[in-house]
């Protein structure tokens, strides 16, 4: 009588294991080498997400709203200060401020700058509409003593300049009155101008600096939203991209 071996799907795998060493263990080094570039791409994206959400948190906002192709830009300001100019119609900001859920939304103007005596290489200029902000309205509570006025700046920590000394972008003289506080985000290489200077500097830089600036009027980069306490980020974020879906409203 001839007496069978027992069936075991274990023993299947070691006797596979055994007859192709070679191929096997260049298949589990290809697993093993896909599954860790997939984690860490996975840890990079959260990490980004986390910095994004703190450097919106820095500038007193729960939301950024930007047009959907200029997200990435919008997200390498907040992360890294990388100058970055685009637009949209400001009837934007508008329609944004009318949303169930948002508090408080304000508009700001996003300028790449050329070079300037202060730094090493060109810093993003954001000009705040004051009388919507609440970025560096915040901060200026916190300052009383400081007051933001014709061509006045307050600058982001990195920013190598002293309170009290003058700044020069597209050949127009800028007054330090404020530095922020270390935020570790794009902010601390950026520079905020009120809307009315940024525009005079835009009719300036024709004759005054070498690269002439635009800044189309009635439109800005991106708006700030603050939400209702009742509200979540995410449902006024949703709203918000269904009402830009929506023409005419």
């Amino acid at each position: 009588m001839v007496s069978s071996q027992k069936f075991s799907f274990f023993t299947l795998i070691v006797r596979n294991l055994a007859n192709r060493p070679y191929r096997n263990i260049a298949t589990v080094f290809a697993f093993a080498l896909i599954a860790a570039t997939l984690f860490s791409s996975l840890y990079l994206v959260h990490g980004a997400q986390q910095s994004l959400d703190a450097g919106i948190s820095r500038m007193g906002a729960d939301i950024l709203v930007v047009p959907v192709e200029y997200a990435a830009a919008g997200q390498e300001v907040i992360l890294i200060g990388q100058p970055n100019s685009f637009f949209f119609e400001d009837t934007g900001f508008e329609k944004i401020s009318r949303i169930p859920g948002v508090a408080k939304a304000s508009p700001q103007i996003y300028i790449a700058t050329l070079f300037a005596s202060c730094c090493a290489a060109p810093v993003q200029m954001i000009a705040i509409d004051q009388n919507n902000d609440f970025t560096v309205s915040t901060w200026l509570k916190k300052n009383p003593g400081v007051k933001m006025g014709k061509d006045d700046m307050i600058i982001g920590s990195a920013i190598i300049q002293d309170t009290g000394n003058d700044l020069m972008f597209y050949g127009h003289t800028f007054h330090v009155v404020g530095i922020l506080a270390r935020t570790g985000t794009g902010i601390d290489n950026s520079v905020f101008v009120r809307f009315e200077d940024a525009y005079v500097m835009a009719d300036e830089s024709a004759l005054k600096a070498v690269k002439k600036l635009t800044i189309p009027p009635g439109m800005v980069s991106a708006v700030l939203v603050k939400v209702d306490p009742g509200a979540t980020p995410a449902d006024v974020a949703s709203r918000s991209k269904n009402r830009s879906r929506q023409p005419g409203q």
